[in-house]
């Protein structure tokens, strides 16, 4: 399967932000290990757009075309005072897809939750957990690349008394 790029036009069927030739310069510039065929970088490329496109990122703005691809491009997406066009596919995301890509490689990226302990007793001390508490893996590499795309991103609120 090849990848079908997004270019910045709303791709009906888009899978990647990046083309593979720009997934192996960058993992090459950087010493960091990928498979030897296209082929497979091309499915860790996927895997790691299953994980930007099903995770949790709630990106800012609206996508262009309801039918596209992926989730951009997308209108009023602003980093820093930049207001990014609705053709643009932000610097950011294509980082963050090329190291989701490398991640892939070593890692799952949607790992199944695994239950944390619910009950724990040493000697005299026990300790109680949620039934509902999993613990989670996260890529802070990836997620420092999108936090800045994302609708809330935390922070001060100022609340002005009238």
């Amino acid at each position: 399967m090849a990848l079908v790029i997004e270019d910045g036009s709303g791709v009906t069927g888009a899978n990647s932000y990046n083309s593979v030739q720009e997934i192996k310069d960058f993992a090459e510039l950087r010493g960091e290990l990928l498979p030897s065929t296209d082929s497979e970088i091309e499915m860790l490329a996927i895997n790691a757009m299953d994980y930007m496109e099903q995770y949790r990122y709630q990106y800012q703005g609206s996508p262009v075309d309801p039918l596209q691809g992926l989730s951009f491009p997308r209108t009023g997406v602003s980093v820093d005072d930049y207001a990014y066009l609705p053709t643009q596919i932000p610097v950011l995301l294509k980082k963050a897809h090329i190291l989701a890509s490398i991640q892939a490689y070593t890692a799952d990226l949607n790992p199944n939750p695994t239950p944390s302990v619910k009950k724990e007793k040493v000697d005299v001390i026990e300790v109680e957990y949620m039934d509902t508490a999993m613990s989670s893996t996260g890529f802070p590499n990836i997620e420092s690349l999108v936090y800045p795309l994302l609708r809330t991103r935390g922070g001060l609120i100022n609340v002005v008394r009238a």
